[in-house]
């Protein structure tokens, strides 16, 4: 209950910011990145949008807050990555996350927001085929309840469009530790098809590895993506079209300094998540960035 009312909280303040503004795309203005260490509060500088107003640390602080509580630590073995959660049956729950995040083992433990962690199985005839998807399921043995995630789509955004990603960074050696990341950053394009494994969301944040499997949330805090691929990566092509196709080649620079997300909109196509509903504002039409060759 308490991360409902902080979400209902956060939403009506952003309302009102952004109604003043005229637009939830200009609420925001170029990317940044913050970091938190788990529950830990982080300090942020107001962000100037298009218009000259300011959007206040309290406001990207609740947003944060909220990220935290959606998003869970995936770990096996001295691995991990991260992901979402997604669905609530009782006492059991279920993680969104990246099927190159499962790849790390064979078994699965889930860290929530509170400290807590819980044995986790994958979850059977997921379904997603050749994209990057997969999903784990816990039972839930502590007394708290979590908040699942409040699905929004992904494909009718326009470029520059502010957007929020989330997870848990790898360290960078055995002696560094790294906690729980928050960024900033817009939509940088959308694919008009996926790229192999699922991939149609470029976008500015820097993601590390880590951060698989973690949220990409709008500014009303719904999930839009899944965090899968960071930025310039180290080897392979992986813009190629699930269709065997390949983008303009002039296009490279702005793919390669993208960090991508697979859309919301493709987990659900899959049968184990029909089911689930995706935000009213959604628009039939999908409003793509040509990259055709």
């Amino acid at each position: 209950m308490r991360y409902k009312a902080l979400h209902m909280r956060f939403n009506g303040v952003l309302a009102v910011l952004c109604a003043a503004l005229g637009s939830l795309s200009s609420c925001l203005g170029s990317p940044t990145s913050v970091s938190a260490v788990d529950n830990a509060p982080t300090e942020q500088s107001p962000q100037s949008s298009r218009s000259g107003v300011a959007l206040t640390p309290n406001n990207l602080q609740s947003l944060q807050r909220y990220a935290r509580a959606i998003t869970v630590k995936v770990m096996s073995d001295d691995n991990w990555g991260s992901g979402i959660l997604i669905r609530q049956q009782g006492k059991m729950y279920t993680v969104l996350t990246n099927q190159h995040v499962l790849w790390i083992g064979d078994r699965y433990i889930i860290q929530t927001s509170d400290g807590k962690t819980f044995n986790a199985q994958r979850a059977i005839q997921s379904g997603f085929g050749k994209n990057d998807l997969g999903m784990l399921q816990f039972t839930n043995t502590a007394t708290a309840e979590y908040p699942v995630a409040k699905l929004g789509c992904s494909l009718q955004l326009s470029k520059g469009t502010p957007v929020f990603a989330a997870g848990f960074p790898l360290p960078l050696n055995e002696t560094s530790t790294k906690g729980f990341k928050f960024t900033t950053g817009a939509i940088s394009l959308i694919s008009p098809k996926a790229f192999e494994g699922g991939y149609q969301v470029g976008y500015s944040n820097n993601i590390e590895k880590g951060m698989s499997g973690g949220p990409v949330l709008n500014a009303k805090g719904e999930v839009i993506a899944i965090n899968g691929m960071h930025q310039e990566p180290l080897w392979g092509d992986p813009y190629i079209f699930q269709d065997g196709s390949k983008p303009n080649a002039a296009l490279f620079p702005v793919l390669s300094h993208s960090s991508w997300g697979i859309p919301v909109e493709t987990a659900l196509k899959t049968s184990a998540l029909t089911h689930y509903l995706l935000s009213d504002a959604c628009p039939a039409k999908k409003q793509v960035i040509g990259l055709g060759s």
